[in-house]
Formats: C-alpha cells, structure tokens, sequence
C-alpha cells in the first residue's frame, strides 16, 4: 500500500495499534499469476522466483534507477538477503529509502525494523518510530505492534519527536 495518502493519517496513528488486527509481514518478491504479457517488473519477480538472481537484479536495476519504487523495495531485500549481490544492509536501507519516500509501506517498515535494530544505520529509536507510524498509518498492523515495542524504549520526549516526524512525512511521489 502506498504511504502518499498517509500524511494526515499519520498523525491519527499515534492513538496506537487498534484491536483485533492481524499482523502481516513486509511483502517478498513473489511469482505473479499468469498475465498474457509479462512487465519488466514482473520479469524480474518471476526469475527471483526461480532464485534467477542475476536476471532479477538486472531487471529490477533498469527500473529502480529509473525511479521505480517497487524495484527499489526489491532490490532492498536482494541486498539485505545477499541474494545475486553480497550481502550488504547500507545498500538495503538506501533502496528501502528511495522506496519509502515514494509511498512503499513495506520499505517504510524494513526502516524501521533497521532504525530499530542498528543494521545499516546508526540504532535510532526515533525514526524507528516514525517509520513504524508511516507505515502503520498506511495500512500495515504489525507496524503498529512494532512502533509500541519500540516505544516502551524510548522517552515522552522522543515519542512526541517521532510523532512529530511522522506527522509531518511527505512522499516525493
């Protein structure tokens, strides 16, 4: 889900996770049911599905550097999993920013969990928090979970910085 319609809802997240909501995990690439015509994208969610690594980071490569969010959150996973690249969580976190600021809930939530945890980006219970919100306020429930077990770890203060952040997020697209 795309995080452009979150900037006034991320505020009303702040009210905390709401009840009953099953979490769901941050999206893998997965093979798309047969289309007649296959995109680029697509392409390259097919080969990743068949562990084709090298033809999915090609094919995501093009697209990200073209602005593709989805692509970009792709290749995220490909450098967080060291899967066709090595292993690396500075080049994750950068692709999963890159998709995040475009509106990619899932990409928001991986930077929390890094923020969070310190993989590829100095440990910050802050913008774990407010990435947490954005894609919690995006439609994401076991970011809302998260956000709360992060913030049992941080201060009033840093709770209302993160608020404040997440309030005022704005996708570049």
């Amino acid at each position: 889900m795309k995080l452009g319609s979150i900037a006034l809802a991320a505020a009303a997240v702040a009210l905390g996770p709401a009840a009953g909501m099953a979490a769901t995990a941050p999206k893998k690439p997965t093979v798309p049911a047969a289309a007649p015509a296959m995109s680029q994208l697509d392409q390259g969610v097919a080969a990743y599905g068949r562990a084709d690594y090298a033809t999915a980071y090609r094919m995501w490569r093009l697209l990200a550097d073209q602005g593709n969010a989805d692509a970009q959150y792709f290749l995220g996973y490909m450098y967080s999993d060291g899967q066709g690249v090595a292993h690396d969580d500075a080049a994750a976190v950068s692709w999963w920013r890159k998709a995040a600021e475009q509106g990619v809930a899932e990409a928001a939530y991986n930077l929390g969990v890094r923020y969070e945890d310190g993989r590829g980006v100095p440990q910050d219970y802050v913008e774990a928090h407010k990435y947490y919100n954005l894609a919690g306020a995006a439609g994401m429930p076991l970011a809302l979970k998260s956000r709360e077990t992060v913030a049992a770890k941080m201060t009033p203060a840093q709770i209302a910085e993160a608020q404040r952040l997440a309030s005022a997020w704005k996708p570049t697209k």
